[in-house]
């Protein structure tokens, strides 16, 4: 009866660090829209490089090709290097990727 009662008690301790989790990816997320719209860089919280948003009709191929040459993570994915990658953020050096939904 005891386990069951830590492991009611880990869990919720472990939803509680990925909510706040979720709610630090939320602030980061508006911060980075925020300095979009400013036409300011965003930085990557981890390794401080200039964050890469693809907008669906503003983001032109040669933009996407290029990110992916000069990116150590994205510089091996074929659908980037032809020019196409899904709307969203992303660090160059693949700490952040965040994926947007356009509805």
């Amino acid at each position: 009866m005891f386990g069951f009662i830590k492991r009611f008690f880990e869990q919720r301790r472990r939803q509680r660090e990925i909510e706040a989790i979720h709610q630090e990816a939320g602030r980061n997320l508006q911060q980075w829209r925020e300095s979009r719209e400013r036409g300011e860089d965003a930085f990557c919280p981890d390794c401080g490089a200039v964050l890469f948003f693809v907008c669906p009709g503003v983001t032109t191929a040669e933009e996407i090709r290029t990110f992916a040459e000069e990116s150590a993570e994205y510089s091996g994915n074929k659908d980037a290097l032809n020019g196409w990658i899904h709307p969203g953020i992303y660090c160059p050096n693949g700490c952040v990727e965040v994926l947007e939904d356009y509805v």
